[in-house]
């Protein structure tokens, strides 16, 4: 089929500007050699491109000196060079040009990806469950990537730069999201849009309950703030189911012990805080959005992020549950450690491209149970080093009586900051509610 994406007149104001003025080069700075779809438009602009490059003047006469006999007669000699600069109607509308010669490139790589989608359609057997869904997260992807590959991002000079520190710290509002754990707090800043919070711990230490506890804070500080618009919460939870999650919140939020709501041993007193928890959640019913589905791959994550915002707005954070639990579909790769190194790098790219904060939750391997201090090291992260690497902080759960039954330090939890990239590390006491599962700041006189 024939490629109609491109003009022949963009491309010749394009290249016409160039001669005419060298600077407007710095206009376009990722102009590439694929955005000309005419041989000889390609074979002209890469001459300009590397007489620039060097340092010299890139007009008429160097252009065609530079090019061999063979290259000049392909792109219709010295006459068609002059010719470019001679129709150019202005070098001030170089910005408009450069557009409308990009928005023709994004138009063939969108006719490339459909053309691939089609033939992936051909080639899939369809009995297999997963099959469509994954055509339809592959194709989402892509073009997620084509619609961000072409942002033109503008290098900030130091007095923009200055300016912008200067009105983070005259402002009232913080771009941190509070954990609700004060200490914490103060020792990270809290959520970092666009970065990833690593929460490792062993089986039995509070992973999950660390997360909920995030959930209730922000329901609680929200609840308290009526007239400010509600951002939602997007969490996947590859390992509990949505009810369970719900009932733990519902728990935390009323105070009744969540095996009591799981067994459904209640009095009346229970029933009356229930309700009023019950009453609180619905004024989140769009602004909670608990994903429990148990296959999760990148890019499935990437393409239901897509349509959670487009229905319920930027979140305020994503939260997984837990990292280990994603693999990468279909892609064949040789070991483990490479899969979750190759999506952690996904998530870090994909937190950065949607400018959230992301909470992943981490399973740390047994190593921590046979040294006699039971506190997790970084190191001890399961299967992947990457996950280190890719986050901002790295907080270790530990509670001493997971091992030590006559523990002094009963009710009780510490945050280990292994890794604050934009912070201090250090470590965070913090109570444990044993019976409805959540961690919360120590009162005050606790050591």
């Amino acid at each position: 089929m024939a490629n109609l994406f491109y003009s022949i007149e963009v491309e010749q104001s394009v290249l016409g500007s160039l001669l005419i003025n060298n600077d407007q080069i710095d206009n376009a700075a990722d102009l590439a050699i694929d955005d000309f779809q005419k041989p000889q438009h390609k074979i002209i602009f890469n001459a300009i491109k590397l007489l620039i490059d060097q340092g010299k003047s890139a007009d008429i006469v160097t252009v065609s000196e530079s090019l061999t006999d063979v290259q000049l007669t392909q792109c219709g000699g010295l006459a068609y060079i002059a010719e470019l600069s001679k129709n150019t109607p202005s070098t001030l509308n170089f910005k408009h040009y450069f557009s409308i010669l990009r928005n023709y490139t994004k138009a063939r790589k969108l006719q490339t990806i459909m053309s691939k989608f089609n033939d992936d359609m051909t080639k899939t057997v369809f009995t297999d469950s997963q099959s469509c869904n994954e055509l339809i997260a592959n194709i989402e992807s892509e073009l997620f990537k084509l619609g961000n590959t072409y942002q033109q991002k503008n290098t900030l000079s130091v007095t923009q730069l200055l300016d912008n520190v200067m009105e983070f710290l005259e402002s009232e509002n913080s771009p941190f999201i509070s954990t609700g754990f004060t200490d914490l707090d103060r020792k990270i800043g809290g959520l970092e849009p666009k970065e990833i919070t690593l929460v490792g711990a062993r089986p039995s230490m509070g992973k999950t309950a660390w997360l909920i506890s995030l959930i209730c804070y922000y329901i609680i500080r929200a609840s308290s703030h009526p007239d400010e618009p509600i951002a939602p919460i997007v969490i996947f939870s590859l390992e509990m189911d949505a009810q369970s999650l719900m009932m733990r919140i519902i728990s935390i939020l009323s105070g009744v012990p969540f095996i009591d709501i799981k067994n459904k041993h209640l009095d009346d007193s229970d029933y009356g805080k229930l309700s009023s928890a019950i009453a609180l959640l619905l004024k989140f019913k769009t602004s909670l959005i608990i994903d429990d589905e148990a296959h999760l791959t990148p890019s499935i994550l990437r393409r239901k992020l897509q349509r959670y915002i487009r229905l319920h707005g930027h979140p305020q954070f994503v939260g997984i549950d837990y990292v280990q639990l994603m693999s990468l579909g279909a892609k064949q790769i040789e070991n483990r450690a490479v899969e979750v190194s190759t999506i952690s790098r996904e998530l870090k790219i994909q937190c950065k491209d949607f400018s959230i904060p992301l909470v992943l939750l981490a399973q740390l391997n047994r190593s921590v149970e046979n040294r006699p201090d039971k506190r997790p090291l970084m190191s001890d992260l399961k299967e992947s080093g990457a996950l280190e690497q890719d986050a901002t902080s790295v907080i270790l759960l530990y509670r001493d009586e997971v091992y030590n039954e006559h523990t002094e330090f009963k009710g009780m939890g510490e945050f280990i900051i292994a890794k604050a990239r934009n912070a201090s590390v250090g470590s965070v006491k913090v109570q444990f509610n044993g019976p409805c599962m959540h961690y919360r700041n120590l009162a005050k006189g606790e050591n």
